[in-house]
């Protein structure tokens, strides 16, 4: 989206999607090493799937052009995307070295169920998702994102669970019937 076609709304989306790239990539260097992860061609062909479908419903779409709200949307949007931000940041910080790309086991792992750990299993998830939704209710358009990331977080939860529960079988069988999973008290 070119600089002239900023809104006060826009900016602070950009702001927020920029200070999220920004730590993520840097946090990123201080995660502990590997052990096993989903193997890379089979995490490459998911996103690769989901980034095609993106791409073939905006082709033909002018994301310079698209529509955005004002007003309360817009300023409901905000509030949501910096929350969503802030959220997923939280949790990140939360799981320090223990953070990896999504279906990825570390080396000597640590159930975390500290800070926003506390109120749901999954909150880089959910904090990411409200971010997005936030987004699409400044931008409409970008609902295709939405939708889309909620299939690949969805999936990548559950096989995170799958793997939690091997590594922590009583702990995170506990923890899991205490925690919603990405919303506390809905779900």
């Amino acid at each position: 989206m070119p600089l002239s076609h900023l809104t006060p709304y826009t900016t602070v989306l950009l702001v927020c999607w920029t200070v999220f790239t920004l730590v993520w990539g840097v946090a990123a260097r201080s995660a502990k090493p590997s052990r096993k992860s989903l193997h890379w061609l089979r995490r490459l062909g998911l996103r690769l799937v989901l980034v095609g479908a993106v791409v073939l419903l905006v082709r033909d779409h002018d994301l310079a052009s698209a529509h955005q709200t004002t007003g309360v949307a817009a300023f409901a949007g905000c509030v949501l995307c910096v929350s969503g931000t802030a959220f997923a940041l939280w949790a990140r910080y939360s799981l320090g070295k223990n953070w990896g790309t999504p279906m990825t086991l570390r080396m000597d792992p640590e159930l975390v169920m500290l800070g926003p750990y506390a109120f749901v299993r999954h909150p880089i998830y959910a904090g990411m998702f409200v971010t997005m939704l936030g987004t699409a209710l400044v931008v409409p358009f970008c609902v295709v994102l939405v939708l889309f990331s909620s299939v690949y977080f969805t999936i990548s939860a559950l096989r995170e669970e799958r793997d939690m529960l091997a590594q922590f079988p009583e702990r995170y069988g506990a923890y899991r019937k205490r925690t919603k999973m990405f919303f506390p008290f809905l779900f």
